[in-house]
């Protein structure tokens, strides 16, 4: 299975806005190792930037965001224990 996981990349899954807090779905074949996000503002300046924590169920990460401006984006970076990331983006309307 660590084979395995060290040639595929880990699969972000949905990302959510609940109130200021980001919410990241994250699979893998094995294990995610860690989830990092990043705010970054409607001029491209990076406002903030973190871990994530794990949640309860095992596959939702959890990033409480002091801000998040309009027309911004957030940046998601989920790596495996292989060490290979996956990054997606989403829009903040």
């Amino acid at each position: 299975m660590a084979v395995r996981d060290a040639y595929r990349s880990p699969d972000i899954q949905n990302i959510r806005i609940e109130d200021t807090e980001v919410v990241v779905t994250a699979k893998n074949e094995f294990r995610v190792a860690e989830v990092e996000v990043t705010v970054v503002d409607a001029d491209g300046v990076v406002r903030e930037n973190g871990p994530a924590s794990l949640g309860w169920n095992g596959v939702d990460w959890h990033y409480k965001a002091k801000v998040l401006p309009a027309g911004g984006k957030i940046v998601v970076s989920v790596v495996n224990l292989a060490e290979v990331q996956t990054v997606k983006e989403l829009l903040i309307t």
